[in-house]
């Protein structure tokens, strides 16, 4: 998305487009492999008017120039600001020869381009890659177009030099002194947009829609927090076979294991028990279903509610206890300690939200009454 100009003046809101209720966002929409996909081009000032970033000077380079009168590419003018940052990163940590030398300079250089237009966009979307990063010093002598990037990321870019990289990385990391280390399990399961890829399974997506998604799991120092290794998993749920393979590389690198941090989307016997099994501690999120909340929410949930001996802190608000008992239903031999919180100010607001909910339907079934209209309750208070 970039920088949101609000120094300059506001400008009409493009036709078709309005606020998001939430946060005033204004999105425009652009074509990804026959997907629409939403990008972000400002924020509202009024209901007509917004405020615009860096993705919208992009998108739109006539109305911006209609509008604040400058160039609609100054080619005379450079960044380099982001160029320092990542060549700073590159030889501090050593990674820029250790990539120079598993992909060649010419891969090399266009790898660590597309990593700066993705901290500068914070996106993935490669259609705007050409446009936004003309006015960015670059590692390469050119500036590549998005279709070129695609066949990189298929073709380009092998797994034999991606397994090459991972190897030489993780004995840099050891003779660098990383002797231990957190190992995070994630996964792309709101919605991965990839097509075709031979990395994404249809799995159980946070939006309950049926799409393929993408596992990750992540080896950190647990000193400085910087990459360790890595592990990608199609699909949503860990292959316990994979996990082993991560805890023995560390293993024979001599990195020891503090723990294993989970996302609730993870919480699943097989993984937990392989955990288990390596006498490793770990920290999971538990969905809201898993047996061992919703007993935990039954036995003491109105328990701890504003009761001082259960505040964990005296300027957050928050109240909360620990017990350990049996996770899931049906394999009462798995027991952990699951911590229950209740965020006072959190519970204030949707209450208050609820309660206004409440009341302005009352008034419009009120109303609806008097005029002699059927009656219908909205589905957002039931």
């Amino acid at each position: 998305m970039g920088k949101v100009y609000r120094e300059k003046a506001a400008i009409p809101i493009p036709k078709g487009l309005s606020p998001k209720s939430s946060d005033g966002r204004i999105e425009a929409y652009i074509d990804v492999n026959g997907t629409r996909k939403p990008v972000t081009i400002g924020y509202a000032a009024t209901p007509f008017s917004m405020y615009v970033n860096d993705t919208f000077r992009d998108m739109y380079p006539e109305e911006w120039s209609r509008y604040y009168g400058e160039k609609e590419l100054a080619p005379d003018r450079l960044y380099i600001g982001c160029y320092a940052l990542t060549l700073g990163v590159i030889h501090k940590t050593g990674m820029y020869p250790l990539l120079l030398k598993t992909c060649g300079p010419g891969l090399t250089n266009a790898i660590l381009d597309y990593a700066m237009y993705s901290i500068l966009t914070r996106s993935d979307i490669t259609q705007l890659y050409p446009v936004r990063m003309q006015e960015e010093v670059l590692f390469s002598d050119t500036v590549y177009s998005d279709s070129w990037y695609s066949d990189c990321f298929k073709s380009k870019i092998t797994s034999d030099m991606i397994d090459q990289f991972r190897t030489s990385w993780l004995k840099h990391c050891q003779e660098r002194g990383a002797t231990k280390c957190w190992i995070s399990i994630d996964g792309s399961n709101n919605d991965c947009e990839v097509k075709e890829s031979d990395l994404s399974e249809f799995g159980y997506a946070k939006s309950h829609s049926n799409s393929k998604i993408v596992s990750f799991i992540y080896a950190v120092n647990a000193e400085d927090g910087t990459p360790i290794t890595y592990y990608v998993n199609p699909g949503s749920v860990i292959d316990a076979k994979a996990f082993m393979e991560i805890a023995a590389l560390l293993k024979n690198a001599s990195i020891e294991v503090e723990g294993v941090i989970l996302d609730s989307g993870f919480c699943t016997y097989e993984v937990i028990q392989a955990i288990i099994s390596l006498k490793y501690d770990y920290i999971i999120m538990t969905p809201c279903d898993t047996y061992g909340h919703t007993s935990l929410i039954q036995s003491d949930g109105q328990k701890i509610k504003w009761k001082s001996q259960y505040c964990v802190s005296d300027e957050g608000g928050i109240y909360g206890i620990t017990k350990k008992q049996v996770l899931f239903r049906v394999h009462p031999d798995l027991e952990a300690y699951i911590n229950l919180y209740f965020d006072s100010f959190r519970g204030i607001n949707q209450s208050a939200d609820l309660s206004r909910k409440i009341r302005k339907e009352m008034r419009s079934i009120q109303t609806k009454l008097d005029n002699g209209r059927e009656v219908k309750i909205s589905n957002a208070v039931a």
